[in-house]
């Protein structure tokens, strides 16, 4: 085809005019000025192409900000510009913007060994954070790629951490970032009066024939109650130990309840991480040495109680006057920002959920009193009868004596709780709350003037933690769930919040951890994270899952949602939480230590081998999807049908005004429309994924101790949930054809993604094989780890068990925890290498981490020929001694 004839074509499929100005001729002379265009964009991008890799990807915002224009309107001029050029011209714009960066890079590399860094990796480690600051989100698709091929995701995982260290420990924080820190922001509450009007009159839908209490089998006396009592308990085992709490609260009492505890839950993670995610890390060393310190935590109980002086501000100069030995300044202003974020913080959410002013002066820090709670817990009271005896509304001063003054009634530091530790786990608490008391609409208006009329006129108002949940409890009902289903919600509502402050044991925290290193800390298992995003097909049509597709696209760059920004930069919920709970006073000692080691060994190698960086890839494609559907809702008009459960009438009003008006377009959402459309994107991953303690079963927060019996179930968990939801849920809303239309498309994307996933990561990390009875066998994976709740599979090792030993032995293996049968294969292992049995590399192959790069790399070898070094390769994944 001729180049003429080539712009006719475009011109008939109406591509070409865009890039026009209108025809003034006949199609030869408008041929020419095409021509002539588009030699002259693609000069400009080529300019602006080595402009980018000079400037390490800052070109566009400079080019902007000398134009004549608005900033920002000249911004996304340039940059819609520049990626129309790379999608015409996808070769060249990669060339000439490596050629840009050649220069800066031999350049910034001197300049960098004149510094003193003179190591390759090290220069290359800190161009690269500079270059993929400047080129925004994209980075993270292109880091994504080499991490799974060559683990740079352990140099990109060290920037990281080393880039957000503070300086006293090696990394590259001044003290000038951390009192830029001191004044933290505290997120801003949804005020819309629409919305709260719209909370306070809807009406939610119970189920039907709900059954919230059983008859025990002892009591059954006919073939009927006896049938009754045993489908009744089965029942009441998977929705308690099985399925999450919001799921289970959808099923059983409403799918309002459900998905607006959902949200809630959802909420309060990420605000709590928003918040308090850069200063976390800082603290440790600060609570340390409380913990290790029975002055200094004396001195921080005297401020907790108000004893230091009669305001905040006298108070803290004794505070730092006190702890000037014990803290460097560092120290001490990383102690005065949390302090401030702590006051305004319980102030802000102590007003709301109990209804009660903050003294201006009042210095507090709650604490709690840990010996006291033991002897309780001795005498057999459960956590909520001991939770109700320490009901603390946080203003009230403390009538202990001081411990700098040494009163007779002066607190014994070893019987209190570090009190940053129970202030903080306090706040989660309490966060938690005013996130069920918005997305429920709980009034407490009524209780308080009931429980003020029965104070003397001074007396201080407030709400206690068990009347806010009479509240909880009161508006239920006046939304039209029954007593005993608002009683049954707000029961597990309350074991979830309880639950989430609550650790396992130091042992079996540390047994956890070693399984995920051995078993999640690879590449292999990185590349599963991907696996999500095909699965959105299921719920929201094909559409969805190619848009989120998208984000594995290294040379484009699309807006996506921001994950840090969002509240979602952790790895897995619980990873902030655990940093506190585990610097607990109660929870030191040697096995202690030895799970905070283990923890660290396992975030580490999870850094490293990819799998945190394929996780956060994996949630920014699943939000993109929800988003597309979303968008194609909002234009139809028929938003409601996906998110009704999840949002009121007014809230879905504003969240479809904001997708129609900007669409996929991510960073121009602004305001409450943005923030609601930040919870539908939580609410759309929530469905598919783990991302807060809503998403866990009620017998998982009331028993820490056997947490590990749900370890590596929590994403089937999720998906079997929404599957019943999907697929029974329909058939008694009497829509069959919606219950089949979500079973065809899980097979196609749900399944059919997975298998594809798998057989290619097995290709790269396994037996090195690509084969269609692979593909099959990675399909029937998908389906027997959905039905099974991830206990029988199809993948290599269980089909292979299931040949050897039986299906009923392999099931039965299934079922140990993780955290018991790893350290056992581990320990046999060990036991074999002394016995010289099996080489010393046979202790390192039980590390994923370590064989899935060598099995890749021996591919590549023998692929390429390099027989030596596929002969190291060999020997470093050799099972056996030749004499054993």
């Amino acid at each position: 085809m001729s180049s003429v004839e080539e712009y006719l074509k475009l011109l008939s499929e109406e591509e070409a005019p865009e890039l026009l100005e209108p025809k003034t001729g006949s199609a030869v002379d408008d041929y020419f000025s095409y021509i002539e265009q588009k030699q002259t964009a693609q000069n400009i991008g080529n300019v602006r192409a080595v402009a980018q890799g000079l400037t390490f990807g800052f070109a566009d915002e400079l080019e902007a900000a000398a134009s004549d224009e608005e900033y920002e309107i000249a911004l996304a001029k340039i940059r819609e510009e520049q990626k129309r050029y790379k999608e015409m011209n996808p070769v060249s714009a990669i060339g000439f913007e490596l050629a840009g960066s050649v220069p800066t890079a031999v350049a910034g590399a001197a300049g960098l060994a004149r510094l003193g860094v003179t190591s390759a990796a090290k220069q290359g480690a800190l161009e690269g954070a500079a270059y993929g600051t400047g080129s925004g989100e994209s980075f993270e698709e292109r880091a994504a790629g080499a991490v799974v091929g060559g683990l740079s995701g352990l140099a990109l995982g060290k920037l990281i951490d080393v880039a957000t260290m503070p300086s006293s420990t090696g990394g590259l924080r001044t003290e000038g970032h951390d009192l830029a820190d001191k004044s933290l922001k505290i997120e801003p509450q949804l005020a819309n009066k629409d919305i709260e009007t719209a909370r306070a009159n809807e009406v939610f839908d119970e189920v039907d024939n709900p059954q919230y209490t059983q008859k025990p089998l002892s009591e059954a006396k006919t073939a009927g109650e006896l049938w009754s009592g045993l489908t009744g308990a089965v029942k009441n085992f998977y929705n308690d130990k099985v399925t999450g709490v919001s799921d289970e609260l959808m099923r059983v009492v409403s799918p309002q309840v459900g998905a607006r505890f959902q949200r809630a839950d959802e909420a309060a993670l990420a605000t709590t991480n928003k918040e308090l995610d850069g200063l976390s890390e800082r603290l440790v060393p600060i609570v340390k040495i409380i913990n290790d310190s029975e002055r200094v935590k004396g001195v921080m109980l005297d401020y907790a109680a108000g004893k230091l002086g009669k305001t905040r501000k006298d108070s803290f100069a004794k505070l730092r006057k006190e702890l000037g030995s014990d803290l460097n300044t560092e120290h001490m202003n990383v102690l005065e920002a949390y302090i401030n974020y702590s006051y305004k913080k319980n102030a802000q959410l102590n007003k709301k959920v109990f209804g009660a002013a903050f003294p201006d002066e009042l210095t507090y820090l709650h604490t709690r009193n840990i010996s006291r709670y033991k002897e309780l817990k001795d005498e057999g009271m459960t956590d909520a009868e001991i939770e109700k005896m320490f009901e603390d509304p946080g203003m009230e001063r403390r009538t202990r004596g001081s411990y700098l003054n040494k009163d007779s009634n002066a607190p014994r530091p070893e019987d209190y709780d570090n009190p940053i530790i129970s202030d903080m786990q306090r706040i989660f608490k309490m966060e938690r709350l005013a996130q069920v008391q918005d997305k429920f609409g709980v009034k407490i208006d009524d209780v308080l003037s009931a429980k003020k009329a029965t104070l003397p006129e001074r007396a201080l108002v407030a709400l206690t933690p068990q009347e806010f949940l009479d509240s909880l409890f009161y508006t239920l009902t006046q939304k039209g769930i029954s007593n005993d289903g608002a009683q049954y919600a707000v029961n597990k509502i309350t074991d979830t919040i309880m639950g989430q402050a609550k650790t396992p044991h130091p042992a079996i925290q540390a047994a956890n951890s070693l399984a995920y290193a051995t078993t999640l800390a690879g590449p292999m298992s990185a590349i599963l994270n991907l696996a999500d995003i095909p699965l959105l097909g299921a719920k929201y049509g094909g559409r969805a899952a190619l848009e989120g597709l998208k984000v594995l696209n290294p040379f484009k760059k699309i807006p996506s949602p921001d994950l840090k920004k969002m509240g979602l930069s952790n790895q897995t919920f619980g990873e902030f939480v655990n940093k506190t709970n585990e610097l607990a006073s109660n929870n030191q000692g040697f096995m202690a230590g030895t799970a905070h080691q283990m923890r660290k060994g396992a975030d580490f190698l999870m850094k490293g081998s990819g799998f945190a960086a394929m996780d956060r890839v994996g949630k920014k494609g699943v939000m993109r999807g929800v988003l597309r559907s979303a968008v194609d809702d909002a234009r139809i008009g028929n938003l409601s049908e996906n998110w009704g459960f999840y949002f009121n009438k007014a809230e879905l009003d504003l969240i479809s005004d904001q997708l129609n008006k900007h669409g996929m377009d991510w960073p121009k959402y602004t305001g409450d429309g943005a923030k609601l459309v930040e919870e539908l994107l939580f609410a759309g991953l929530g469905q598919q994924q783990l991302i807060s303690a809503a998403g866990r079963p009620a017998a998982w927060a009331r028993n820490p101790n056997l947490r590990p019996l749900w370890a590596l179930r929590g994403f089937v968990v999720k998906q079997q949930a929404l599957a019943l939801r999907e697929v029974m849920g329909n058939i008694k809303a009497g829509k069959p054809e919606k219950a089949a239309q979500f079973l065809g498309r899980y097979a196609a994307y749900g399944a059919g993604g997975y298998a594809i996933i798998n057989e290619g990561r097995q290709f790269i990390f396994g037996d090195g094989e690509a084969s269609f009875s692979g593909l099959v066998r990675g399909y029937g994976d998908a389906w027997a780890s959905l039905l099974t709740a991830n206990t029988l599979g199809l993948n290599d090792y269980q089909y292979g068990q299931i040949k050897q030993n039986g299906l009923l032995y392999t099931f039965a293996e299934g079922m140990m925890p993780i955290a018991i049968d790893r350290p056992l294969d581990i320990g046999k292992t060990v036991v074999e290498v002394l016995d010289r049995e099996r080489p010393p590399q046979a202790i390192a192959q039980e590390l994923p981490f370590y064989t899935q790069p060598i099995r890749a790399a021996e591919r590549a070898a023998g692929a390429v020929g390099a027989t030596t070094t596929q002969g190291l390769l060999q020997e470093a994944m050799r099972k056996r001694n030749s004499e054993s």
